[in-house]
Parts: structure tokens; sequence; C-alpha cells
């Protein structure tokens, strides 16, 4: 329909004006806009074309505006409607911009344990990994992300406790049987943050 065109249309233009640090900072501060992203992400009958830009949206504005993540991060709603898409929802551009976002946010410290925290969060990384393995990009995007929370000793024992050490067989399959180098590294990597004193009891 013709308003499905033009809410596409309004998303892909603000897509567009947040690929620079300018202009994403302009975004993240408009009033209401977080709280329209995050209705656009829960109403099932958004359109893929939408949700690749909304998705976008949102990929390039929490790597931009590095200073609002914990912001974007603590929106009302917004965590919820970004962890429920790999249930929903299943195709590659959806996949890569959801997980270069979960990737963005752990980027910041203070971002990491706050992540580690949220069962839905976690979950929502497991369920990315295990439809991964023909996208090498959402696959580095998921360890990075797992990485970044593992090298905060605070976020180490929720993450190697959550589903009784699901996140450590995944990490664990993907050091094992991966065919791409770097993410065999990053996985490792992330074992090794994970094998702290305060866990490597949990470990073993």
């Amino acid at each position: 329909s013709s308003d499905l065109r033009i809410h596409r249309e309004i998303m892909a233009t603000m897509n567009s004006c947040s690929g620079g640090p300018m202009g994403a900072e302009i975004l993240v501060r408009c009033n209401g806009l977080l709280s329209t992203l995050v209705d656009v992400l829960l109403d099932e009958t958004t359109c893929k074309e939408t949700l690749t830009e909304t998705l976008g949206l949102l990929k390039n504005v929490t790597y931009h505006a590095e200073g609002h993540r914990i912001t974007l991060l603590e929106h009302p709603g917004l965590l919820t409607s970004l962890t429920r898409l790999p249930f929903v929802t299943s195709f590659d551009k959806c996949s890569e911009r959801l997980s270069g976002i979960f990737r963005n946010f752990s980027v910041t410290p203070d971002a990491r344990l706050i992540m580690a925290q949220q069962a839905d969060l976690l979950n929502a990384l497991i369920r990315l990994s295990s439809e991964s393995s023909s996208n090498q990009r959402v696959t580095r995007n998921i360890l990075n992300t797992i990485v970044g929370m593992a090298m905060e000793p605070d976020s180490c024992i929720a993450l190697s406790l959550h589903g009784e050490g699901v996140i450590l067989n995944v990490l664990s399959r993907f050091v094992a049987k991966d065919h791409d180098s770097v993410s065999r590294r990053r996985a490792a990597r992330a074992l090794r943050c994970l094998a702290r004193e305060s866990t490597t009891g949990l470990l073993l």
C-alpha cells in the first residue's frame, strides 16, 4: 500500500542520514524516534524492506553515536524488540544488521555487564549462532559480542552459567568446527576470557 511504501522510504532516508557521526548524533537526539523504532520492530506487519532499513538505522546509530549506547540499550522496549527478532524472522540482511547492533553495544565497557545479565539477549545470540553457519559476517559479529562481554570479569559467571553452559558449548563448537580461521580464533579468545579464576571451576 502507499502507506507502507511511505513508511519504508522514511526509514530508508533516516538510515542514509545516520551513516556518519553528525547524522547519527542528530537522529539519536530526536524526541520520540527511538519509541517509533521500537513500534516498527514490534509490529508484525512490518515488511522485510522496512525492517532492514530500521535495523540499518540502529546499526549506524549504535556505531557512530557511541556516547549514547547506554541510553539506547536502556530505552524502554528497544532491547526486547531486538532480541525477539531471531525467533520471528530469519533472513541474512536482518541477521547481519541485528548482530552488528549487538556487536556495537558490546564495544562500550559499561554496556557489557548490562548485556550479560539479559537472558533474552543471550538467547538471541545463541539463536543467531545456530543459523549463522552460512554467513561469516553474522558469526564474527556474534563472537565479537561475546568476547566483549567476556572481557568484563563480572560478566563471566553470568555467561558461563546461562542455559547450563550453552554459550560455552556454542564457543566450543565454533573452535572445533567453523571453517573460518578468524571465527575460530575469536571463539577461542572468548573461552580464554571466560576461563578466569572466578569461573575456572565452572569450565572444568
